[in-house]
């Protein structure tokens, strides 16, 4: 195959980058095609949703899949928007690095190092094992906010509401949870059936996971006095013991006869 170059130029710029990523076998075309976009920035760039739509064909469930990949793979690290006191505040954080995370601990291997090895000598990810020379990184490149904003900032109100409704503050795994059955149940069903939550007491996921299911299996959303028993078994073993409790010690009393009895018979 002949490769046609052009001159390098002011008008025609290069950019310097390392190559790992072409190379990893987990990688697809397209989501190596977005990260020669990333690294061809500078550090602290910020990149737009919208801007990178228009640079290609692609629409925005594959411009997402891409980066859901490179998140997978370790080559994007994505934190929620969250203001001093932990509060969130809608948006995602990203951070853009050259190689994958895992090997970041590995970026001042020296000549005589096995850099990115495994016990019996090859890369985990490719073949070839690393360079001499360590890997340049550019740890600071910045994605907007708008890269999910489908997802966080219009579920915004649903996870302030979640911790209104006392589930206190949402770990990013919950907060995935609960955007996944947004997309599932709608955003009504599932702010529903945490206030139903709440009011049962039952501050855990899977207690409102529960009520999701059922009112999907039952044709929708039901009565409060019909969610009590939905979340787990909990509730059917809570009402046993109560009953346990309550009967607990209890003797029939002796039953009364009518009239006398004669007994003289009786051996």
């Amino acid at each position: 195959m002949a490769i046609f170059r052009v001159i390098k130029d002011r008008e025609n710029p290069y950019v310097m980058k390392n190559t790992f990523y072409d190379f990893d076998e987990r990688l697809s075309l397209k989501a190596k095609g977005l990260m020669g976009i990333f690294l061809s920035r500078p550090d602290d760039w910020k990149f737009y949703h919208k801007e990178i739509l228009k640079h290609c064909k692609d629409g925005k469930d594959s411009l997402n899949s891409a980066i859901n990949e490179l998140i997978k793979a370790g080559y994007i690290e994505r934190v929620f928007n969250r203001d001093k006191t932990g509060k969130l505040l809608g948006g995602y954080n990203y951070t853009v690095y050259e190689v994958p995370k895992e090997h970041l601990d590995n970026s001042a291997c020296t000549k005589t190092a096995d850099c990115g090895k495994t016990e019996i000598g090859e890369n985990r990810i490719r073949k070839k094992p690393f360079s001499e020379n360590p890997p340049l990184l550019n740890n600071e490149l910045k994605l907007n906010n708008e890269f999910n904003s489908s997802s966080s900032k219009g579920n915004i109100e649903v996870f302030k509401y979640f911790e209104k409704c006392g589930f206190g503050l949402l770990s990013p795994v919950m907060i995935e949870k609960i955007a996944t059955d947004i997309e599932i149940y709608s955003k009504e069903w599932v702010m529903k059936a945490a206030e139903f939550a709440d009011e049962a007491g039952k501050h855990n996921y899977n207690y409102v996971k529960g009520i999701l299911e059922n009112w999907k299996a039952n044709g929708g959303i039901k009565e409060k006095k019909e969610v009590k028993s939905y979340g787990s078994r909990s509730n059917f073993k809570k009402n046993r013991e109560e009953v346990k409790r309550k009967w607990e010690g209890y003797r029939p009393p002796a039953p009364k006869l009518k009239g006398k009895t004669d007994t003289t018979e009786i051996i």
